[in-house]
């Protein structure tokens, strides 16, 4: 009788903590992204809901041992997308040396209302040294 009733506990809490746990899943997303230089925007694939006020959050690494050269040398352009594809925030121009780099965007007009879906780009500075970045990005609407 005591074992079902601490399974029961342990099958409770289980549940509460996956309920928790949607809400933070549904308002952050992240995928590995490759920008070639004079290549344009890459849009992520996947969505991230927005829940929350305030401003388009990102988080930048990189994906791969040659993912984002740490001395500052490569540029890369951050910018938030509708779950469409349309321009939804300012634009970041960010380097890297050596440390995640991370930041907020504001919504353009027309965007950044809550229950709606966004994306992230990248796009590699075509004065780059390089060819390409492999980054791991991360956002919350």
């Amino acid at each position: 009788m005591k074992l079902r009733r601490f399974l029961a506990a342990i099958g409770t809490v289980l549940m509460l903590m996956t309920a928790a746990a949607i809400p933070a899943s549904a308002a952050t997303a992240y995928q590995n992204l490759t920008a070639r230089i004079n290549g344009g925007a890459t849009v992520s694939s996947n969505v991230a809901e927005k829940t929350t006020t305030g401003l388009f959050a990102y988080t930048a690494s990189p994906s791969t041992s040659d993912g984002w050269n740490s001395n500052g040398s490569e540029w890369v352009y951050i910018r938030g997308r509708s779950s469409g594809g349309s321009q939804a925030t300012g634009l970041a121009h960010r380097n890297y040396y050596g440390y995640v780099v991370s930041g907020t965007l504001p919504y353009l007009s027309g965007f950044g209302s809550l229950n709606s879906y966004y994306k992230i780009a990248i796009e590699y500075d075509n004065d780059n040294p390089y060819e390409y970045v492999n980054l791991h990005m991360i956002w919350t609407p």
